[in-house]
């Protein structure tokens, strides 16, 4: 029986990667959709480490005797999926050393191909920052996130309100007001829940009195 099972390989220096014919219409719609953010004022640690996302391609010329050989001539591979590391990558094309899993031609359909392109930009799109819920991402970050990691991939100890307003261009006092905001919010809820078991008690008796003539 055939092996269907992708090869996961590294990309090397020779390697041609392009794109994937029947990823082309994601690949355009996902560069002219509105971003929040601005990729290109980001760390550069963090663009580095986000250029190296696993890459789905398909190779170019290749068997299936030969996909399992270690040859050093150069390979061409069209991507397909995930299309949004392309938008960052050094000198347009992926680090040496990305994992890329790669299929042979007639292992993958051409509807398959755009399905699986569609579906990357598609699932980045549902994944896209609420701009006005921008303050929360720097508290709840620093609540999650190690500062180990902060510093290795943001080159900071946190990330701060400039930072945060240098990457989508929103003013630094709409960070401050939608966090006065939050607060307020927060404090509206905490106020209408019951602070004690006679609280509770008192609240339930209210939801089950019969009503008085």
């Amino acid at each position: 029986m055939e092996n269907t099972v992708p090869a996961i390989v590294k990309v090397r220096s020779s390697d041609l990667v392009e794109l994937h014919p029947a990823a082309r219409a994601a690949y355009e719609w996902c560069t002219i959709y509105p971003r929040w953010v601005n990729a290109s004022v980001l760390p550069e640690p963090l663009i580095s480490e986000l250029s190296r996302e696993t890459l789905h391609a398909v190779i170019l010329g290749e068997e299936e005797d030969d996909a399992s050989k270690k040859k050093k001539s150069p390979r061409t591979f069209q991507l397909f999926s995930p299309l949004w590391p392309v938008l960052i990558w050094p000198s347009h094309r992926p680090p040496n050393g990305t994992q890329l899993i790669s299929y042979l031609e007639h292992h993958i359909t051409t509807s398959q191909i755009e399905k699986a392109a569609w579906r990357s930009v598609i699932s980045s799109l549902i994944q896209s920052v609420d701009p006005d819920r921008l303050s929360e991402i720097r508290d709840t970050l620093a609540a999650h996130m190690s500062e180990d990691l902060h510093q290795e991939l943001l080159g900071a100890d946190k990330l701060t309100d400039r930072m945060l307003s240098a990457w989508t261009g929103r003013a630094h006092n709409t960070l401050m007001t939608q966090r006065k905001q939050r607060r307020r919010r927060e404090q509206k809820s905490r106020s209408s829940i019951p602070s004690s078991t006679s609280d509770v008690i008192t609240e339930l008796s209210k939801l089950w009195s019969p009503p008085h003539d």
